[in-house]
């Protein structure tokens, strides 16, 4: 269960504004710990933590009271919000060792991407033009 505990959410900044926030911190050239805080849960946090992220800082960790202190069992909800926040999200990438894309390693990657595109089958809007708007809606329809 979500608890909503905020009344005033006109003010959101989301996590773009937590990362201007972050970078004009770094800019400072000062040793600043930060936390997010308002809204933040286990459906959300690791993304709030993952996207706020600049090159060169990310937060130090999020305010979960509500969170825990509103779950049927809290000590089960900080342990779970713990294993969360230890694991980037589900969407991230796992960061490889780069490799050069010639050609020949894209063509042999259409396979694998094009069977993963069908098995988490993502939800896609193409913003286009009239002149290629058959092409690209005949290339995600064969996704």
């Amino acid at each position: 269960m979500v608890l909503n505990s905020k009344e005033n959410t006109k003010s959101i900044i989301g996590t773009a504004g937590v990362r201007n926030i972050l970078a004009k911190l770094n800019s400072l050239q000062h040793d600043i710990r930060t936390v997010c805080i308002g809204g933040i849960n286990a459906s959300n946090a690791q993304r709030v933590m993952y996207q706020s992220a600049t090159l060169s800082k990310g937060l130090d960790g999020v305010a979960v009271v509500s969170a825990i202190v509103g779950a049927e069992d809290p000590k089960k909800a900080a342990r779970d919000l713990r294993n969360l926040l230890a694991r980037p999200p589900a969407f991230a990438a796992v960061k490889q060792e780069k490799q050069k894309l010639t050609r020949d390693v894209i063509t042999s990657l259409g396979p694998q991407i094009t069977k993963k595109l069908g098995e988490v089958t993502p939800l896609c809007h193409n913003m286009t033009n009239l002149v290629v708007q058959n092409f690209a809606a005949n290339v995600a329809l064969s996704m």
